[in-house]
């Protein structure tokens, strides 16, 4: 404890820095007010001269902040000093999103965090300290759900280890003042870890806020401070659609290839599905404005079939894709010389002279003068 008030005196001069970054009041920023966007910052701050706050007597951070999509969507800083309440190492945030499929996440992770609460005027509370080596927040919101967490590695209040589940997950809303031995019983000090509101699918996460008391209505009379805080909220995003093809018809061996217009095509996670053949993303040509695709047909057999896709946004479809059976080739052996329908092959002209008669029994005709004669080609004889 005594090094830390040490280490604290070192960088008491860096208060009218910080304090010019100007921070807003520290309580968990409205939900509402962050629609299809995401946030993250490490280390806010406010601490209060009075009872009755007003304003910001120490305003520290956010330090740093990232957003979507107003950017920067990432940062990083090192060594940040909180005074009077201590410091903090490197501090790493990012926030991104796609308001094409309307989701969004962001992760604020600060490292060896070394705090003193009782560096706060007005707080008799000397001996409690937050103290960690990683505070981590993260969120992501989609345009049906949203969820949030918060690990911790090396976690300590007052000195003692902060009970977590597996891999250092803390509970939603976990008041370590329901902990013996942990915070202060005269209600002049409240910590939570992984504190979380929810406005719709828009979810805020602060991986810890210290209230400094005395508490009133749940809120730190004396100031609060924040560390490792992420939001996200959805947007409306892009339906699927599906509203064109073309070639809309092929051969049953497949091998023509198809290319589909619509909305929300996404390259390495859109499918296609043809008479319920279904053809895998690796082998589905996306365009890069997500509205159109190509891929090739598999073999089918003969009729239309229906052609539907799967894509982030959800399912579309179907359009229609006729494949068409080939025709069948003609096993005609006529000479060149036309024939009339029905006349044997071996029927034709003798020695290059025309063809006399066709035989009665093929036609049905009565040869003039009662005679019939029917010539075959060369080597085949004749008869009169």
């Amino acid at each position: 404890m005594r090094k830390l008030q040490r280490r604290l005196l070192a960088v008491t001069a860096a208060v009218g820095s910080v304090a010019a970054l100007g921070l807003l009041s520290a309580p968990p920023a409205s939900a509402a007010t962050l629609p299809a966007t995401s946030s993250a910052y490490g280390v806010k701050a406010c601490l209060l001269a009075a009872l009755t706050p007003t304003s910001c007597t120490v305003p520290i951070g956010p330090l740093p902040s990232a957003s979507f999509p107003a950017g920067p969507t990432t940062a990083q800083i090192a060594n940040v000093a909180l005074p009077p309440l201590g410091n903090v190492g490197v501090i790493d945030v990012a926030a991104s999103g796609n308001n094409f499929t309307g989701t969004s996440t962001a992760t604020a992770t600060t490292n060896n965090t070394a705090l003193l609460l009782g560096t706060v005027p007005g707080t008799p509370l000397a001996a409690d300290a937050v103290d960690a080596t990683v505070i981590k927040a993260t969120c992501t919101a989609s345009k049906t759900t949203s969820t949030g967490s918060a690990t911790f590695a090396g976690l300590t209040l007052g000195g003692n280890a902060v009970p977590l589940g597996p891999l250092g997950a803390a509970t939603p809303n976990f008041n370590l003042l329901n902990l013996p031995g942990l915070g202060d019983s005269t209600n002049l000090l409240k910590v939570v870890l992984n504190e979380q509101t929810k406005n719709g699918n828009v979810i805020t996460v602060n991986a810890v806020h210290v209230y400094l008391g005395p508490i009133v209505n749940g809120q730190g009379t004396l100031g609060d401070v924040i560390i490792s805080h992420v939001s996200c909220g959805p947007n409306a995003g892009t339906d699927a659609s599906l509203t064109g093809i073309n070639p809309s018809q092929g051969p049953t061996s497949g091998g023509t290839t198809v290319t589909l217009t619509g909305t929300c095509f996404v390259a390495g996670q859109t499918t296609v599905t043809i008479g319920g053949i279904t053809i895998p993303a690796s082998k589905v040509t996306v365009a890069a404005d997500g509205k159109s695709l190509t891929f090739v047909t598999p073999p089918h057999a003969a009729g239309p079939v229906h052609v539907t896709v799967s894509t982030p946004c959800g399912p579309a479809g179907p359009v229609t894709f006729t494949y068409i059976a080939p025709k069948s080739s003609s096993a005609s052996s006529a000479p060149p010389s036309a024939l009339p329908t029905g006349v044997p092959a071996g029927f034709g002209t003798h020695e290059g002279s025309p063809v006399l008669l066709i035989t009665l029994v093929l036609l049905g005709l009565t040869f003039a003068g009662g005679g019939v004669v029917a010539y075959r080609k060369r080597g085949m004889g004749h008869q009169h």
